[in-house]
């Protein structure tokens, strides 16, 4: 089980990074990055707890949440926020 899973709610603009205690189903993306990515650190890592808004990521990721949502997985993992 990962560390850390993005939680995709349904009717929600924002996805919320989780420390999951106990094993989840969920979809993995990992790609090629390109330019500047958002990226959890030290500093980021607590406000991602809060949520983060999806038009803030990249496009790539916004499809992987899309398609998550209608697939209802609710977990995601991507390589750049889950690390």
């Amino acid at each position: 089980m990962p560390k850390r899973l993005l939680r995709i709610e349904d009717e929600d603009d924002t996805v919320t990074l989780v420390m999951p205690e106990r094993s989840l189903d969920y979809a993995l993306l990992s790609y090629c990055w390109g330019g500047e990515q958002k990226m959890t650190t030290r500093d980021t890592l607590t406000s991602y707890m809060r949520g983060i808004k999806i038009g803030t990521l990249a496009q790539t990721i916004r499809d992987a949440i899309r398609i998550s949502k209608r697939l209802r997985i609710r977990y995601l993992w991507v390589d750049a926020l889950c690390k």
